[in-house]
This record gives structure tokens, sequence and C-alpha cells, in this order.
């Protein structure tokens, strides 16, 4: 997390690149786990574990604008 504090437009590569993967793999785990690029990068950075994520999202009435989050967090502009 540190890193892409200090290095933001790494994050931003990260995420356009595993969007690419993403949209070019629809059939991949990655999409039964996660339902946008920002709800990865935000279970991968602010959970010890995708089953951690998971049961902390699982059935929430409001769910979270996770790209806000990051860039608020952040600090950088993600629309990719």
């Amino acid at each position: 997390r540190e890193e892409y504090r200090k290095h933001p437009g790494l994050l931003k590569a990260q995420i356009k690149a595993t969007k690419v993967f993403m949209d070019s793999h629809p059939h991949s785990s990655i999409h039964r786990h996660y339902g946008t690029v920002y709800d990865k990068f935000y279970g991968e950075l602010f959970y010890h574990s995708m089953r951690e994520y998971i049961d902390d999202n699982e059935g929430s009435i409001f769910p979270r604008d996770t790209k806000a989050i990051l860039e608020d967090y952040f600090k950088i502009d993600l629309t990719i």
C-alpha cells in the first residue's frame, strides 16, 4: 500500500492492465469474487484475505464505492 501512496501512477497502470485482463477473460475466477476492477484492488489492499473481503461485503445493503475510496486514499483520479 505504501508503494502505491508514493507512486499512485503505478496503481492506475495496474488497474488498467487488470481491467484489460478482466475484459478479455470474462470467465476467469476473478469475476466470481469481485464485481469490478476497483473492487479487486480494494479487496487486495485493505483486507488480509479474499475470504475476509467476501465475508465483509456479502449481502451488504449499501455497496461500497470502491473507486471513490481508492481515489480518496491514494489522491489520484483512477478513471480508465
